[in-house]
């Protein structure tokens, strides 16, 4: 069985394709780290954040403030507060 035969290597391109694939190179972006969000987004978030917090405080105080009300208009939520220890 005859050996196999190497490989032949691929022709070396012309030094003007190595000029054009350096000047392309040179014309990508950088790889850099990601820029941390503007301070005006992460404002905006901080500020979303923070409405939901006040605003599920809020449901939470008027759905004990006015337990007896709502316990009046809904029947079922009396088995809510129950659960809850405000029986």
């Amino acid at each position: 069985m005859p050996a196999p035969e190497a490989p032949t290597p691929a022709p070396e391109p012309p030094p003007e394709s190595r000029e054009v694939a350096a000047m392309l190179r040179a014309s990508e972006p950088p790889m850099t780290r990601v820029a941390p969000p503007a301070r005006r987004a992460r404002t905006g978030v901080v500020a979303g954040w923070l409405v939901s917090f006040v605003a599920l405080g809020a449901l939470g105080y008027a759905a004990v403030f006015w337990r007896q009300p709502i316990e009046r208009a809904w029947p079922p939520s009396a088995r809510a507060y129950a659960l809850l220890g405000y029986r």
